[in-house]
């Protein structure tokens, strides 16, 4: 049951007023803005990127923004 692998991944842009969504691994990532992950590689590339923050274990039915 390990493997349902659930992450909330926020883009912070380097520019601070960049507003532009990102697409990236076939998600797309708006600015500041939590998005729900369920991606395991995308979200251990996240982790090592700086321009994402990464919150794992929250529940996928937890829709509270």
């Amino acid at each position: 049951h390990g493997e349902n692998s659930m992450a909330k991944v926020t883009y912070i842009p380097e520019d601070q007023d960049d507003k532009r969504p990102v697409q990236w691994m076939g998600v797309e990532f708006i600015p500041r803005k939590a998005t729900s992950v369920e991606n395991p590689a995308l979200i251990k590339k996240a982790k090592a990127n700086p321009f994402f923050e990464v919150e794992e274990g929250k529940k996928a039915n937890d829709q509270s923004q």
